[in-house]
């Protein structure tokens, strides 16, 4: 857990797989917690998440009640799905322990919907992208993992197999003051269709 965060939780499955289990928000120069969606990440090697390619969004999110208003980062646990060769759904992952994919990922905050407009955020708060070097999912484990779970990499702490890895990143804001306690935040990243710019089929990802 960081100081100083709104923690709040996303998810994702796809080549540049990412994100939907648990956001932290922080606050100003105390180590003030504002908002934590996240169950007990540490003892789990994975989260259920959705991703953008999978579930055709540009921008996946939630309206949120925040305890406080001075914002200073936010930390994002993501699932990983990317394999640095091979597929999860072709069941032939393949990763080299410690190999990364960089992604650039965008992390905004709303204001809350109006009355007139209840299903769409307001105003926008504040807003941050940053580039990650995310780890790929670990190789699949044919020892472990058989049957429906075919594929999957195997957590030994957990003696559990796996399609996803948990990954967490931290957004670094300017300390502000939002002004509002009740607040959309917003998660975005590029895919082979979907996302703000989606990088298309040419992609060597693809």
């Amino acid at each position: 857990m960081h100081s100083s965060l709104l923690k709040l939780a996303i998810g994702a499955g796809t080549a540049a797989a990412l994100l939907v289990p648990a956001v932290t928000v922080s606050a100003g120069s105390t180590p003030a917690q504002l908002y934590n969606s996240s169950v007990n990440v540490a003892a789990n090697g994975n989260l259920p998440s959705v991703g953008a390619e999978a579930y055709s969004f540009k921008e996946f999110g939630n309206e949120v009640e925040l305890v406080g208003n001075h914002l200073s980062s936010v930390v994002v646990d993501l699932s990983s799905w990317g394999c640095q060769n091979g597929s999860w759904n072709a069941q032939n992952c393949g990763t080299v322990s410690g190999a990364k994919f960089s992604e650039q990922i965008t992390f905004s905050i709303y204001a809350a919907p109006t009355l007139s407009n209840p299903n769409i955020a307001g105003a926008m708060l504040a807003s941050k992208t940053q580039t990650f070097n995310i780890p790929y999912r670990p190789s699949a484990n044919f020892a472990h993992c058989t049957g429906a779970q075919a594929g999957e990499w195997w957590d030994s702490a957990l003696s559990t197999c796996f399609n996803g890895k948990l990954v967490a990143i931290t957004f670094t804001f300017p300390a502000m003051t939002l002004h509002h306690t009740d607040v959309v935040y917003g998660i975005s990243y590029n895919t082979t269709h979907y996302g703000p710019h989606p990088i298309g089929e040419g992609a060597a990802c693809f």
